[in-house]
């Protein structure tokens, strides 16, 4: 991954805390306790229709917004554990090569 990716992929993950940390200082977890669009942070914006297409952001029937907090947990869990694959995958692979260019060496 490039240095820009990754400031990217950094970037919105600060974004996507920073939007749902609004939600939970708010404590807007119920549709009565659902607060407007216009109350988020700037930069939530681009996230929010990510996070209601994954339903951890719903609509209350005012269209004020609150967060779905067991959804959210769910969906941080999947990425964390996704994570954790591509980190054991890439360890695997770089110990690989590792392995290979010593058995290189070696001959």
């Amino acid at each position: 991954m490039s240095a820009s990716t990754t400031a990217i992929v950094a970037a919105m993950a600060a974004q996507r805390k920073r939007l749902v940390r609004h939600f939970i200082e708010m404590s807007a977890f119920t549709p009565e306790s659902a607060i407007s669009a216009s109350s988020l942070p700037r930069a939530g914006f681009r996230l929010l229709a990510r996070l209601q297409a994954q339903r951890a952001i719903l609509t209350a029937s005012d269209g004020k917004l609150y967060l779905d907090r067991s959804r959210w947990e769910s969906l941080t869990a999947t990425r964390h554990a996704r994570a954790k694959v591509l980190l054991a995958l890439v360890s695997i692979a770089a110990l690989g090569v590792l392995a290979w260019v010593f058995f290189k060496i070696a001959t």
